[in-house]
């Protein structure tokens, strides 16, 4: 059942192409993980501890910060392109560059 999923989840991604988006929110998902593993690896001692975890925070937010930052640009380029897209259908829908030859309800010429 939930290899089902998982595969419906990948095939919708992949349909309404986005699937380099969500590869990029898996990043930043395992990244999450890596942090609260990081947490749980931390020394006993509070000072020590503070130092570690400001270490690691210096080390993979650089990271994490590039991946938000590459993921927000891609949205909005997907975004972009979508609307675009969406523009042009709309255009050619309304102004064709040839009349409509096609018989029937469903045009295949445009």
């Amino acid at each position: 059942m939930v290899e089902t999923i998982l595969f419906d989840s990948n095939r919708i991604w992949k349909r309404v192409g986005l699937h380099d988006l969500r590869s990029q929110l898996e990043n930043v998902v395992s990244a999450a993980k890596h942090f609260e593993q990081a947490l749980k690896e931390l020394p006993s001692c509070d000072e020590c501890a503070k130092f570690a975890l400001l270490e690691y925070i210096q080390n993979t937010g650089r990271k994490l910060g590039a991946q938000a930052a590459s993921l927000s640009v891609l949205a909005e380029s997907l975004k972009s392109t979508i609307d675009a897209v969406h523009n042009y259908r709309t255009e050619l829908a309304e102004n064709p560059p040839h009349p409509c030859n096609c018989k029937g309800d469903h045009c295949s010429c445009h």
